[in-house]
């Protein structure tokens, strides 16, 4: 009986009907986009925590002038000694050394179909299709950025396709000529995994193996730039090699081992402890040329636009839902008022107060529920899977517009008239 007429109701007054079920369907498609990214600020959080309050010290060398360089080269064991240092910040610092450094690889991308957003300096407005290489299949500048392993733990580097890095990647000798690399998302139309690509890295010759994808939207982090999105990068793991054999990978690894020693040490510690430890390092490899560069926090801009971020979003939910709220109670009341000679024919056919309130309430929920569980089967459709917490805030939004809603309704109820309701339909 009050499903029928529940459904009466409905097709009598099909405008408000409408209106109430369009305001709630763009209610709940605003509650999904704001849920999805609530999601995506949470994983960023999550990304980073763990710096969460740590300042960071950049190291760099401190062989500025081409003549303290070429000094330095021409030291006894210069290569073994800058090898030995490396070896100490990641082992034997005790502290977090990230090498996070973004650069320019001369890649030979073959004959697939490849765009020029993935070159090095696109964003900046100075990428090109210019060759940085001439050879029967020409190279170009792609973006990439080379990470110690600390830096992929720290920024729990993950894949959607094809596997993570190991920690063998990160040792040369495994595989000689060959360097594994994990891909942006923007790759994932052009290579597949297995792929090997041919690439120049420090003006050496290298395979690229290609592991993995990275998911879209991965960050990672420098000092004084808080977000490097990965989508377009080659990702290389930094590479530790054998002692070398020649004079051609001799040149090869100073550059190499130089640039990784410069990142950054990340401590809850005081500057002076920082110094000290480095100092340690500093004698037991014979390396005194590294200094700390300053003191930084990078990711303090980022904690803080990610806190601002999620509370104007539980602003605007919160304005929404008080907003839907009103115009249910409102159009409702407004049906009510519309309907009083129907109230008063079932009044008169013996229904009681009671029953025509039950009746409001079933055509409320009914109003509410359907385009809270359109939203879910939409929602499933389009991620494939529904999170348990998603399905828990619709329930939550149903409930609470529903109570909200009908307590106007139920007050206006006990101040109907019930003998002028009864005068109406004679």
């Amino acid at each position: 009986m009050i499903i029928k007429e529940v459904i009466e109701s409905l097709r009598r007054r099909k405008l408000f009907s409408y209106l109430i079920a369009l305001g709630l369907i763009v209610f709940f498609f605003i509650v999904t986009a704001l849920f999805q990214n609530y999601i995506h600020i949470k994983e960023r959080e999550g990304k980073v925590e763990s710096f969460q309050g740590l300042p960071s010290y950049p190291i760099a060398d401190t062989l500025f002038e081409d003549s303290d360089w070429k000094e330095y080269l021409n030291e006894p064991n210069a290569l073994e000694r800058v090898r030995r240092f490396y070896g100490y910040l990641e082992g034997n610092l005790g502290e977090k050394y990230l090498h996070i450094h973004t650069q320019s690889i001369a890649l030979s991308p073959g004959n697939v179909k490849w765009d020029e957003k993935l070159l090095h300096g696109y964003e900046d407005g100075y990428g090109n299709n210019e060759k940085v290489k001439e050879s029967e299949d020409p190279y170009y500048a792609f973006k990439a950025v080379q990470m110690n392993k600390q830096a992929f733990d720290s920024f729990s580097i993950d894949v959607s396709e094809g596997e993570p890095l190991s920690s063998e990647d990160f040792h040369h000798s495994n595989n000689p000529g060959v360097i594994p690399v994990l891909l942006g998302s923007e790759y994932q139309s052009i290579y597949q995994v297995g792929d090997q690509l041919t690439a120049e890295y420090l003006f050496k010759d290298f395979q690229l193996e290609v592991k993995g994808f990275i998911p879209s939207n991965t960050f990672v982090s420098q000092p004084f730039v808080s977000e490097i999105y990965l989508d377009r990068y080659i990702v290389m793991p930094a590479q530790q090699f054998e002692a070398p054999a020649d004079e051609e990978e001799w040149d090869f690894q100073r550059k190499h081992y130089f640039n990784l020693i410069s990142g950054s040490i990340y401590s809850a510690e005081d500057k002076d402890v920082i110094v000290s430890k480095l100092e340690e390092i500093k004698a037991k490899s014979d390396f005194p040329h590294i200094e700390i560069i300053g003191i930084d926090m990078p990711l303090e801009n980022l904690f803080a636009a990610i806190q601002e971020h999620t509370r104007w979003v539980m602003i605007l939910a919160g304005v929404l839902f008080v907003g839907c709220i009103l115009s249910i109670s409102i159009l409702m009341m407004t049906k009510i008022q519309n309907n009083y000679k129907n109230m008063s024919i079932h009044l008169i056919s013996g229904a009681t107060m009671n029953q025509l309130f039950r009746y409001v309430l079933a055509e409320v929920i009914v109003l509410v529920s359907v385009p809270a569980l359109l939203m879910i089967l939409l929602y499933m459709g389009a991620f494939y899977f529904v999170p348990p917490q998603y399905i828990l805030l619709i329930v939550a939004c149903v409930f609470m517009m529903t109570l909200l809603s009908i307590l106007p309704i139920y007050l206006q109820f006990r101040k109907l008239p019930i003998s002028r309701l009864l005068k109406r339909a004679e």
